[in-house]
Order: structure tokens, then sequence, then C-alpha cells
């Protein structure tokens, strides 16, 4: 099958514009409105190559979503892009700082194009 991205975002339309992008780049793609539907996901299956994270979801306040992701042995290698306005850049950064994992093939060519 097709590399699987999950892309979290409380905002519909502004989810279903990303996974227009994704698809392009050959993902399949699939939509968690929260952070808890999104670990209900990866619980289930672990097999993303890439979680898209928007900054409502990513910020310190809202439940700690990313640091669930990075504790999980299954998820912890999962790339994470997170897409913040340019005002929240600098926040952005200091949640993104972590572990890394490498990301190729469409992926890579989804985080290029997110950015």
């Amino acid at each position: 099958g097709l590399p699987r991205a999950l892309v979290v975002d409380p905002r519909p339309l502004t989810a279903q514009n990303r996974v227009g992008v994704l698809r392009q780049l050959g993902l399949d793609v699939q939509i968690a409105d929260d952070a808890r539907s999104a670990m209900q996901m990866l619980s289930k299956s672990a097999d993303y190559e890439l979680l898209v994270v928007d900054m409502l979801v990513a910020a310190p306040s809202s439940g700690l979503f990313l640091n669930s992701v990075r504790r999980d042995n299954r998820t912890a290698q999962i790339p994470v892009a997170i897409v913040a306005d340019p005002a929240q850049r600098e926040v952005a950064d200091k949640i993104r700082s972590g572990p890394r994992a490498s990301v190729s093939g469409s992926a890579a060519k989804a985080l290029e194009e997110l950015e």
C-alpha cells in the first residue's frame, strides 16, 4: 500500500487542505481532530511515515501530545511536522526539539511542501 500520514488538526477545512497536498504526493492520509483521537489511531496502528500536527494541538498546554508520541516505542521514530503560523514558529521550534527520525521518500517531499 501507499505510505501513510496522519494529520492532526482541530479545524476540518485546514485539515482537508493538508490532506490534499499529502495525497498529491502519494501518501495515504488519515485525519484526527485532536490529540486523544490521534493517540487512539496510533495505538491501533503505528505504521505511519509522517505525523503532521497543527500548532493548536502541539502546544504544551494541550496535553503534551508530542511527548506521548515520543515516549511510546511504537511511535517514537515517526517524523513529526509541526505546522505553525510564522508568529508561532519560535514556539514550534522548541516543541519540535527532541529525537529526530530520518525522513525520506514521500514523507520528505511532504515536509518540503508543508513548509
